[in-house]
């Protein structure tokens, strides 16, 4: 597999790529996600999707929200995938330093991200670029 050909963007998705999205998603997660157009325009237009492709095929993609505090402003970092035959190869490394460059040119305070205990290698990318653990309780309110 030659990797340069793989090129990152950001909010570049259009409708021709619901069906990779929804196909990566499946690889992040045990649930069955699927989402269509609508919802990634809307990321789109209230954060920033990062991508990667290779010859055209979405092979990976991280989201960065925008969250406008009383105190603060800051980010989190969202559905964070690369597709199973491009892990171990840098993709990730280079969607989350593009996603944290934008989240400094905002000059977002910091960013936060949660992440499955079961993703190892993941959280060990994180910790790699400066993510700190933080002691603290998640509590999450579910409306249907």
């Amino acid at each position: 597999m030659r990797l340069n050909n793989i090129k990152f963007s950001e909010n570049d998705l259009t409708s021709a790529d619901v069906e990779r999205v929804n196909i990566l998603l499946q690889q992040l997660s045990d649930r069955n996600l699927t989402i269509d157009f609508k919802k990634l325009k809307r990321c789109m237009k209230n954060g920033f999707i990062f991508t990667a492709r290779d010859n055209n095929v979405l092979i990976g993609f991280a989201l960065l929200t925008q969250l406008e505090k009383i105190t603060n402003f800051a980010g989190t970092v969202e559905d964070v995938v690369v597709d199973k035959k491009y892990r171990g190869k840098k993709i990730g490394l280079r969607l989350m330093n593009n996603l944290l460059a934008k989240a400094r040119k905002l000059k977002m305070q910091y960013t936060d991200l949660t992440s499955n205990a079961k993703r190892v290698v993941a959280q060990n990318l994180y910790k790699k670029i400066g993510f700190e653990k933080r002691d603290t309780d998640v509590f999450r309110k579910y409306f249907n």
